[in-house]
């Protein structure tokens, strides 16, 4: 480890490595990235490896479809497979409300160029013939939406990254850091290194990070709970949302379903254990849209952390006006996966330009947040 770089980057999630990777790209050298722990062993590592395009706001409808399109360069690009598949998201409408927020959504996401459509039940059951559709009023349906490893997505980043000379440390944890003469010093648990850029990519640790230099981030960790059932012939194609019930789920390569929920009475926490109550409130709302898979067999279940945002949109770029080298990539409430390639490029641009060029996020930044002047994200679970 040498005693001084250009850019230091804390955390070795999805976030950290295509920050890492697109600033490489992009010509800056000299480049360090910290884990505390073994890499994607945050959120990343524990997510449940959709990519989705379909958002509420315009931010991250656009975060999302330039995520997809450089996720389908990804394996040209890096020379590496990340398992990545387009089956498309099937988003379900119950409500009259939920009708017409979506039909709202569509127009606005097809207005920014996204291929989706408003459909009735009647196409959404030829979509997912196994689908329950008795309380259906309809559907929205993104075919370029998809699928992904996690895992795979991560360590190809990194691998390409290293390649371009950024080094990376695991078990590497961030003890202090401290302001000194236009640069941050870090004591780190394997020595001290200085930087003049600083991003904190460290997920549900982001906000003791930023303490770290005595700023107070709105953002919290919070538990959500995942399971994998046993392998079944394939038979269902798309991920599949419920925001009423708080539902979603897809099938994954190997033929398992995977499936999470949103429990609004999660409180605030470092959790990661799983409990009963998620296992039989996730049987109860599975086995509503997919009767016929109710004797399924399920393999084992796990949680990870949301780290969660006011209006569940990512704070980006400079943590203030005042501190500008202090870059904030952090708040993605339970989505950094899906919008990591974008977000990473936007980011890098911003240290090396000195503004985001082929992603507008600077309107994502802390400001809204101080200044109340953000758009909630609802399309949440």
């Amino acid at each position: 480890m040498k005693k001084s770089y250009e850019a230091g980057i804390i955390g070795g999630g999805i976030i950290g490595a295509t920050i890492a990777y697109y600033l490489a790209k992009m010509g800056m050298k000299n480049i360090v990235l910290f884990d505390k722990s073994y890499y994607t062993s945050g959120s990343t590592g524990r997510c449940g490896g959709g990519i989705r395009q379909q958002w509420s706001t315009p931010a991250n409808v656009k975060l999302g479809i330039r995520s997809v399109k450089l996720f389908e360069q990804y394996e040209k690009e890096l020379d590496f497979n990340f398992d990545y598949v387009q089956k498309g998201y099937l988003i379900l409408a119950f409500t009259d409300d939920e009708v017409m927020a979506f039909k709202k959504n569509v127009k606005m996401q097809r207005s920014l160029g996204l291929n989706v459509n408003f459909i009735s039940k009647k196409e959404a059951q030829k979509i997912v013939p196994f689908l329950n559709t008795s309380d259906i009023l309809g559907a929205t349906y993104c075919p370029t939406d998809g699928l992904g490893s996690p895992f795979l997505s991560t360590f190809g980043y990194l691998k390409k990254a290293r390649e371009l000379g950024v080094e990376t440390y695991n078990y590497t944890e961030i003890l202090s850091i401290k302001k000194n003469k236009g640069k941050y010093d870090l004591k780190t648990s394997k020595g001290n290194v200085s930087v003049k850029y600083i991003v904190n990519a460290a997920g549900p640790w982001a906000k003791d990070i930023s303490k770290m230099l005595d700023y107070d981030i709105p953002v919290n960790p919070e538990r959500h709970q995942i399971l994998v059932t046993e392998p079944l012939e394939r038979m269902v194609d798309p991920m599949v949302i419920d925001f009423l019930h708080g539902f979603y789920g897809s099938q994954e390569k190997n033929g398992g379903f995977i499936m999470g929920e949103a429990d609004p009475t999660e409180p605030e926490s470092f959790k990661v254990s799983s409990n009963w109550k998620f296992l039989e409130s996730i049987s109860k709302k599975f086995t509503y849209l997919f009767p016929k898979f109710k004797d399924v067999k399920i393999l084992r279940q796990w949680a990870g952390s949301y780290t969660v945002s006011p209006d569940a949109q990512p704070i980006l770029g400079p943590i203030s006006k005042e501190d500008e080298n202090f870059f904030l990539a952090v708040g993605y409430s339970g989505h950094g996966f899906m919008l990591a390639p974008a977000t990473g490029e936007a980011i890098a641009e911003w240290i090396i330009h000195g503004k985001p060029k082929t992603t507008d996020i600077s309107h994502l930044t802390m400001e809204r947040i101080e200044k109340g002047l953000f758009e909630q994200e609802h399309n949440v679970v």
